[in-house]
């Protein structure tokens, strides 16, 4: 019972987790912070290690290796980023909103305006799911709303999270306007 009211929750989080980003200074309507890169230079963000970045071991190496390649894939097919990261929390920012804001900031995920990035902590229950200008007109929010609500939701319910990601790009890919 207590998982279901858990992911309960976390289905409730999830409904509200789709951000935008752009290259430019982000302003995150929950807490009213700007994301800038003074603002990410003062906080700790975590650095990128790859396509795939995971500091809460939720992947397997296996699962990293093929979920970086879904990702690339992804990028060659649709000259669009895709970029997951795991963290077990949110350092010294506010909220985990403004957290997954600043990653995607530091980490110049917003290619082009193009780009799409995961950030993920299974110990915090939440989500983000960050898309760029460009993609957002290719992706409408409908599907993204799906993405999170039901496509990752599933498989995270069970702690396939490698697998809920790799649906989700699969999902994305296949109603993505070319």
């Amino acid at each position: 019972m207590q998982k279901f009211v858990f992911y309960s929750v976390v289905l409730l989080v999830l409904s509200f987790s789709i951000s935008a980003c752009g290259n430019k200074k982000q302003k995150n309507d929950e807490t009213g912070f700007e994301v800038t890169g003074e603002e990410v230079e003062i906080h700790n963000t975590p650095e990128q290690k790859g396509v795939v970045t995971d500091y809460e071991k939720l992947f397997s190496e296996s699962e990293t290796e093929i979920l970086a390649q879904k990702c690339n894939s992804f990028f060659g097919k649709n000259a669009i980023p895709v970029a997951v990261m795991t963290n077990p929390g949110f350092g010294d920012y506010k909220s985990f909103t403004e957290f997954a804001d600043a990653v995607s900031s530091k980490w110049q995920i917003c290619n082009n305006d193009e780009g799409i990035l995961f950030v993920i902590s299974n110990n915090l229950g939440e989500i983000r799911m960050i898309s760029c200008p460009k993609t957002e007109s290719r992706i409408s929010d409908e599907d993204f709303d799906y993405v999170i609500n039901s496509v990752v939701y599933d498989a995270f319910r069970q702690s396939r999270f490698a697998e809920g990601i790799m649906n989700a790009i699969d999902y994305l890919d296949k109603k993505i306007k070319r």
